[in-house]
Formats: structure tokens, sequence, C-alpha cells
């Protein structure tokens, strides 16, 4: 096996209605933080800060992505992936077209990020991509598309995002618990 075939890519796993309500919910409610630093500037909610806005398409995606992680396992013939785990809190971001970036990174870094062990990233718009940059593969962005890979240092990635519109990405990590 090799690393690139850790990373996963699953189509329609968010459908048009979902996407479309995420993003507009994304504009009624205050961003839980916002960035603008050199490495990274972008917006985010926290989803379950706001079940009371968010609790259907939470509800929907947290589904779709177990079901995913189901069939991810399968398809890798994974049989030591951990049995007792949870989600990271579920954010939808916000990259401003044109302003907005993630250079690259990893999603395991330090003591406090180490219980990470899977990413998932749902594009709900056409607005960029995801490009590993070690591992010279780029991820398009397409509506509904669900993006799964390990957080690790042999994993580092960064955001593509697009000159013509924002960037909407619905993001979690699963924890060892």
């Amino acid at each position: 096996m090799q690393l690139s075939d850790l990373i996963k890519t699953y189509d329609n796993v968010i459908p048009k209605d979902v996407r479309d309500s995420l993003i507009k919910k994304f504009h009624i409610v205050s961003p839980t933080r916002e960035f603008d630093e050199h490495t990274y500037k972008f917006k985010e909610v926290f989803i379950q800060n706001h079940l009371d806005i968010f609790k259907q398409e939470f509800e929907f995606a947290f589904n779709a992505f177990a079901a995913c992680v189901e069939r991810y396992k399968k398809e890798l013939k994974i049989n030591y992936f951990p049995q007792k785990h949870g989600y990271e809190m579920f954010r939808l971001k916000r990259y401003e077209k044109g302003d907005g970036h993630f250079r690259p990174h990893v999603d395991v870094y330090d003591v406090g990020s180490m219980k990470r062990f899977f990413t998932f990233f749902c594009y709900m718009n056409d607005g960029g991509g995801t490009r590993f940059t070690d591992l010279d593969i780029t991820v398009e962005s397409k509506p509904g598309r669900l993006l799964l890979f390990p957080p690790m240092w042999m994993f580092p990635h960064e955001a593509i995002v697009s000159d013509k519109e924002d960037k909407y990405l619905l993001h979690t990590y699963l924890h060892y618990v």
C-alpha cells in the first residue's frame, strides 16, 4: 500500500439542498473563529455550538461521514481501525475568494492535536481544492465531495482557493477516545 492509497474521495456525500442550507446558515450566525495570519486566513463556525440552527444538517453529515468511514475501511481492507472513537467539532469554513488561504501544514502537530487520527473535508462548492504538497496530489473541490485522509506528518496539505468564488468546506476529525 502507498501513502496515496490512504487519500480517498467520495462524491455526492452531501446533497445540494443540505450544502445550500449550510452555506446560507453560515451567514446567519457569527463566526466562532476568524483567522487572519500568514499561515491561514478563513472564518469558521462550530456547527455543534449552533444545533438550534444546524441540527438537521449536522445529523445528515454525521451519518454520511460515518457511512464513508465504513466504506473506506472496507475498500482498504483495514482490520485495525480504532473501535472506539469520537468526532471533533464539525466546522463550516469559509475561505474568501482570492484572499483566503491555509498554507502547507499537517493536522497533528502537538500533544493537544495528537488524538486526531482521521480527517474529513467535505466541499460545499467548486471554490478550489486541497493539495498534498509532498505527494504531488491535488484534489479538486466538487460540491458534495468528501475527502478522507490521515492527519499525520506524512500528509502535509494546503488549501486551494478560487479567485472566482468563496470556498466553503465542512471539516472535522475522528479522535481516539
